[in-house]
């Protein structure tokens, strides 16, 4: 009785892992490393099916950027905001198939003065799980 319990219990377990998209790597990329002085960034944003199997990930249609400020004066150090995409009705999750890259361009307009360093990282929500990419740092001109 205990171990169809346990088989059952893995299997239940394996699939949240899968659905999670602990398999998926989402990488975002500048177009370059500097921020321009009208505070507008390019980002291309790569998700990445890395198994070899089908997985549902969150649509890359709504997205999140959070970025914190460093000062180069050390005033307002750290100083976190928030901005990004927010749809009234949630676009449905998607597939990607094995070893799929997806790709993506957002736009991100950053508030950051001469010399402030600034680093952001985005998230993708979905109806099951959500996507974290990692964390990118550009300097202001």
């Amino acid at each position: 009785m205990r171990t169809p319990l346990i088989v059952g219990c893995f299997f239940l377990i394996a699939g949240v892992a899968k659905i999670s998209g602990q398999n998926v790597r989402v990488v975002i990329a500048p177009r370059s490393h500097t921020i321009p002085t009208s505070g507008k960034v390019v980002l291309d944003v790569r998700c990445i099916n890395e198994t070899n199997h089908s997985l549902t990930i969150p649509s890359l249609d709504e997205y999140e950027v959070l970025s914190s400020v460093h000062c180069r004066t050390g005033q307002n150090e750290g100083e976190a905001t928030s901005q990004g995409l927010i749809l009234d009705h949630p676009a449905p999750d998607r597939q990607i198939e094995p070893h799929q890259v997806i790709r993506k361009q957002i736009s991100v307009k950053l508030d950051a003065k001469p010399g402030d360093v600034v680093e952001l990282r985005c998230e993708f929500p979905g109806q099951k799980a959500k996507l974290k990419s990692n964390a990118i740092v550009l300097r202001r001109k």
